[in-house]
């Protein structure tokens, strides 16, 4: 699977397959969930998807549609200067400003975990004018424990630490740099810019880092775990998370499982403590190697078009019709494409503030023709599964690869991220600046990513698994 532009934490550029058609691609939707109870197996059987609209040609411009972006950044901090109070309440009603404009998430975190932005907003400005910080450290730690620690990383929302490395040009971003130094793409040079900015740099400090060595100790040789739950019939592997610099030593030893486990009728994958990360992990270890036909699936993303989306949003979308105009669509009128595409299951609450959609049309084709592991494929799931697994768990849902079970996912995910600088301190916030839907319109960051099978009473993932393959056996 050719990855699209290797950037690290998208979903599209992480999961995308090559050869991507130029054509809209019609895809089964996601079954939607029944009122039935959660222990019952198996989800009904969708209606036929709808028919999907032809797009309008995209403007020359590219541009997105945008609000403008008004705060008045006052007082702003001065080299040389002492930090006062009222600086950092700029910065904070600079973000909370930012996020009110360009954070789609905040209806789903109130109905999904109760996290209620106004209540947020008003205890979080509380604790700075309570704690009168002297430095940016200081405030960095009350918005951690008052504002992003409220959302346990949902929507991607929380303080970049990341930048403090500076490691953007020789590691992750590396793939993005041709042999002159120049950014390939456009979205990586937003973000660079970013991290770069004087304000950040002052902030966390320039820490010279080997990288040879950097990524040799990212290694964790204890991140996949295989075992033979019954000889002849079921291997199990537990995945800790989707290291990137864990894909060349774990895919050693899967490999070598899957010689191991020639035969077997069941593998079963646990992802159900796995945080994400890479999704390419996932593809290059249990995809890959089994994949004998070609498989289409889609997603939708709607965004507000607020100032700071624009900036990453035109920079990716220009990446993404540059590498394959076939791969991305983007409708400028997000209600429109609701009620053209049937989606009953939008909440029209959080429409007011979305105004574009895209449509990732994504297909991976096989590599090989013989599969290495024969058997049937389960993969577990639950609440702990976040991000780049639950876009695993979304190409399995949409494709039908493996099956899924468990429990509904986290509800972290989101294929465009956004970054901003709060110039004061030099605090810089990531959040995902997209709202995805499957088909129907329902929102993963809401319901997350519901299983084929739900866990059975008084069981968890991995019994419900074992309790279906007994039945399997005893039918046959």
């Amino acid at each position: 699977m050719k990855l699209l532009l290797t950037l690290a934490l998208l979903f599209v550029l992480s999961s995308c397959g090559r050869g991507m058609p130029a054509d809209p691609v019609y895809v089964s939707p996601t079954p939607l969930a029944s009122d039935a109870a959660p222990e019952l197996a198996l989800s009904p059987v969708s209606p036929e998807p709808s028919p999907i609209p032809t797009p309008e040609p995209v403007p020359e411009t590219r541009l997105i549609p945008y609000e403008p972006e008004y705060i008045p950044l006052i007082p702003r901090w001065q080299e040389g200067e002492d930090f006062q109070l009222e600086h950092f309440l700029c910065d904070f009603d600079y973000l909370m400003h930012t996020l009110r404009l360009s954070f789609p998430l905040f209806g789903p975190a109130y109905r999904r975990h109760g996290l209620d932005i106004d209540i947020i907003e008003e205890q979080t400005r509380r604790a700075i004018v309570a704690s009168n910080p002297t430095n940016p450290q200081a405030f960095s730690l009350i918005l951690r424990r008052h504002f992003f620690q409220q959302f346990g990383g949902f929507g991607h929302l929380y303080q970049h630490w990341e930048a403090r490395l500076h490691l953007v040009l020789a590691n992750i971003y590396r793939y993005s740099i041709d042999p002159y130094g120049n950014f390939i793409h456009a979205y990586s040079q937003r973000i660079y810019e970013v991290m770069r900015d004087p304000a950040v740099v002052r902030f966390h400090g320039y820490i010279e880092v080997d990288v040879g060595q950097y990524e040799a100790g990212m290694i964790d040789p204890a991140n996949l775990t295989t075992n033979i739950l019954a000889p002849g019939e079921i291997a199990y592997v537990n995945v800790r998370q989707f290291n990137h610099y864990n894909i060349e030593h774990d895919l050693e030893i899967m490999l070598a499982f899957y010689e191991e486990i020639a035969g077997f009728d069941h593998l079963i994958i646990d992802l159900q403590q796995n945080p994400g990360g890479f999704s390419r992990y996932f593809f290059e270890l249990f995809v890959n190697p089994n994949l004998t036909t070609s498989l289409e699936w889609r997603v939708h993303e709607f965004f507000p078009a607020g100032a700071n989306n624009r900036i990453y949003a035109d920079a990716l979308l220009a990446d993404m019709w540059a590498y394959d105009p076939g791969s991305v669509t983007l409708y400028y009128n997000a209600a429109d494409f609701i009620v053209e595409n049937n989606m009953p299951y939008f909440n029209q609450d959080d429409l007011q503030m979305l105004h574009n959609v895209v449509t990732w049309n994504m297909q991976i084709d096989p590599l090989v023709y013989e599969r290495a592991f024969d058997g049937k494929i389960w993969v577990l799931i639950g609440p702990n599964s976040m991000s780049g697994a639950e876009e695993a768990a979304i190409f399995l849902k949409e494709t039908g690869f493996a099956t899924l079970v468990g429990q509904p996912t986290a509800g972290i995910m989101g294929a465009i991220s956004a970054y901003k600088l709060l110039p004061n301190s030099g605090i810089l916030v990531r959040y995902d600046l997209g709202y995805m839907t499957d088909s129907y319109g329902r929102s993963f960051e809401e319901f997350g990513v519901w299983p084929h099978y739900f866990n059975r009473s008084g069981m968890g993932a991995l019994e419900t698994v074992l309790a279906l393959i007994e039945e399997d056996y005893s039918e046959s």
